[in-house]
């Protein structure tokens, strides 16, 4: 597992395996940039990405930002922090498949969330899983922020907001999921939702 420290690392093309990618630090998105074409990351471990100023909502994608065909897969995004999106943006027709994204560190007074998915991104068969604001004494913050693309099989669980604890979406699918042991202050622990479907989904988390 070769690691690369202290840099914004970009991809348009080609693939990355089996490393580990930290430390990274930008204007506007932490460890890892895939830009445009298909670029591949495969079995990796991205850890404590973040911006120089998080208070920007420029700044997104601490851990990933992700768009154009990027794929990540079998991947763990962890200890990040952004504006949008604190482990991983993603827009366009961006996929990630088989990953865990968990202990990320998202701006207590943004529409935040660990894993923020737009466009015609999809998440296939994966977790997000107990990402917290970013404060002094971290509390949970929202799972998933989707104004877009389609979640697939994926668990998403240990999160709270004011509402849309564990899923916050004004557009895109939400299909075959488990939304459990979130919550929520005010309306919709498990799953918050102005627009789009959710179909075959289990909601089971509490509003306090």
């Amino acid at each position: 597992h070769p690691s690369f420290f202290a840099c914004n690392f970009e991809m348009s093309a080609g693939v990355v395996s089996n490393c580990t990618i930290k430390s990274g630090m930008s204007t506007y998105t932490g460890n890892l940039a895939m830009m445009a074409g298909a670029p591949k990351l495969i079995d990796c471990i991205l850890d404590n990405g973040a911006m120089n100023d998080t208070g920007s909502l420029a700044c997104r994608g601490g851990g990933v930002k992700m768009s154009g065909s990027a794929e990540m897969i079998n991947c763990v995004v962890t200890n990040c922090c952004a504006a949008l999106g604190a482990g991983v943006y993603m827009e366009t027709s961006a996929k990630l498949y088989g990953c865990t994204v968990v202990g990320n560190r998202v701006r207590s007074d943004a529409s935040n969330a660990g894993l923020y998915v737009s466009g015609s991104a999809v998440v296939s068969n994966c977790v997000v899983r107990d990402n917290v604001t970013s404060d002094a004494k971290p509390a949970p913050a929202r799972g998933v922020y989707q104004t877009g693309g389609t979640i697939i099989n994926t668990l998403i669980t240990g999160h709270a907001s004011s509402n849309g604890g564990g899923v916050y979406k004004t557009n895109g699918s939400l299909v075959n999921c488990t939304v459990a042991g979130n919550t929520a202050t005010t309306a919709g622990a498990g799953v918050y939702q102005s627009n789009g479907s959710i179909v075959n989904t289990a909601v089971g988390s509490l509003t306090s």
